[in-house]
């Protein structure tokens, strides 16, 4: 591996999810990507990464300062990401990507979606599963791709997880997708980093600063028959 990761730190999944806070498009992540990516935890990682390639895995336990169950084992996971690069990244970037995550809950064996408005303006939430219990696993999956060059770009992902339950009880099925398209009128081109199949940060040209028009839409089922 070209680098080993010890501590706390996000679990590898999901394009915007592992993309930087001050290096996205829009001032927040689309809901699906902040209600199924795993976010940080404690744990080792792994990455191998080649001139249009990464690859990274982790195993975690859970995050540092999440309340212990009262009695019995905590939650543990793991998550794997793999990207590819189809173009020459000094010119324009076709980036496709894809991620899988796996938790076995703590003791209380409880978790919950749910999500507010993106804008994350208030705490109302607008789509809520409420607690889910019996839990036995959760399994989620990603398939993300991205197209950029001088000045515009397309980038989305799709997510689904399944949450699978003890005692015959059904397991659950939730998923969610965004679209966004943006374009650089003063003509720059987001930077590419093949390394980490991430965003970096981008440098304004001109003497006025970098001005992009984006616009996203994102949509989210918490709904299981």
């Amino acid at each position: 591996p070209n680098n080993i990761a010890l501590g706390q730190f996000k679990e590898p999944f999901s394009l915007e999810d592992q993309t930087s806070s001050k290096d996205m498009t829009f001032m927040e992540r689309a809901s699906p990507v902040d209600v199924f990516s795993p976010g940080r935890a404690l744990g080792i990682g792994l990455d191998d990464h080649g001139e249009r390639r990464s690859l990274s895995a982790g195993l975690f336990g859970e995050p540092v300062g999440d309340a212990p169950a009262d009695e019995g084992s905590e939650g543990w996971g793991m998550a794997v990401r793999g990207t590819l690069a189809l173009t020459p990244v000094d010119r324009y970037i076709l980036h496709l990507g894809a991620s899988g995550a796996y938790r076995e809950p703590d003791s209380e064996r409880e978790l919950r979606y749910r999500a507010g408005p993106e804008s994350h303006l208030t705490s109302v939430r607008l789509v809520n599963t409420g607690k889910i219990d019996m839990v036995d696993d959760s399994r989620t999956v990603g398939l993300e791709a991205a197209l950029a060059g001088r000045p515009v770009s397309v980038q989305g992902e799709y997510i689904r997880t399944q949450v699978k339950r003890d005692g015959g009880t059904p397991a659950l099925s939730f998923h969610g997708w965004y679209l966004f398209g943006s374009w650089f009128l003063t003509g720059e081109s987001r930077p590419y980093i093949a390394s980490d199949g991430t965003f970096g940060r981008l440098i304004p040209e001109g003497d006025w600063g970098a001005w992009e028009l984006a616009l996203r839409y994102s949509a989210l089922d918490l709904d299981d028959r």
